[in-house]
């Protein structure tokens, strides 16, 4: 993948017993599912792939949100540091400039800097110390102009 410029995409729903656990914070406790331990599988192979030198991206297939939060990636970026052992910033790197290469607009979408696109989440803490501040969304902008903000 690494030879041939390929991008290894991370999607698809999380499986209820990682939601579960992700939103307890604890382990319940139970055998995982066959369903969870998979994802967890998944997640651990490409952080393998990642260390190898595949460019990797965060996204989703869920055309209108798995969480009522709208906080999927959020909740998928939190799943891969506490449940795969990924580094902040390395699922910080597969959301911005990931994400962008998966697109094709690198430099573009992902960053910010002089003629790329001013889309903006404002956090409320740094996800590079806890992944968790991906889901205290305070503002959103789309193309420098406020969209959203927290009540």
């Amino acid at each position: 993948m690494r030879r041939h410029g390929q991008i290894a995409v991370i999607a698809g729903p999380l499986p209820p017993a990682i939601v579960g656990q992700l939103s307890s914070g604890v382990p319940d406790g139970q055998p995982a599912p066959v369903a969870a331990e998979r994802t967890r599988a998944i997640w651990r192979n490409a952080r393998v792939a990642r260390e190898h030198g595949v460019t990797q991206a965060l996204g989703t297939d869920a055309l209108f949100g798995q969480f009522d939060d709208h906080c999927d990636l959020g909740w998928r970026a939190q799943g891969l540091v506490e449940l795969a052992g990924w580094a902040e910033e390395h699922v910080l790197e597969a959301l911005w400039p990931g994400g962008a290469a998966a697109l094709g607009s690198p430099g573009l979408l992902g960053t910010i800097a002089p003629g790329a696109h001013a889309d903006l989440v404002v956090l409320g803490g740094d996800p590079r110390t806890s992944i968790r501040a991906l889901r205290d969304v305070r503002a959103v902008y789309r193309a420098g102009r406020l969209v959203r903000r927290a009540t």
